[in-house]
């Protein structure tokens, strides 16, 4: 009788153990989408930077950014800016 008491109590902590590791799975899960979704972010700001900056006619945006306001888009993103002489 004392092995059917066992049993429930093992299958109780070997619930509790799995649960445990799926919450640490989920955060690292949701800590990685955050961080993917902050780059993607990111990488399109400097992209449409770029595509601001060409003046094209073919884009929307055909008007010029200024320097400053490029280097206001690079610092927000946590850009390098290159000083060119």
């Amino acid at each position: 009788m004392r092995l059917k008491n066992n049993k429930g109590s093992v299958v109780i902590m070997v619930y509790v153990v799995m649960l445990f590791i799926s919450l640490y799975g989920a955060i690292i899960l949701a800590n990685s989408a955050r961080k993917y979704a902050n780059q993607t972010n990111n990488i399109n700001t400097i992209i449409n930077a770029y595509k601001f900056q060409g003046g094209d006619d073919d884009t929307p945006n055909s008007k010029m950014i200024t320097q400053q306001e490029l280097e206001i888009l690079y610092s927000n993103v946590d850009g390098e800016v290159i000083k060119v002489n």
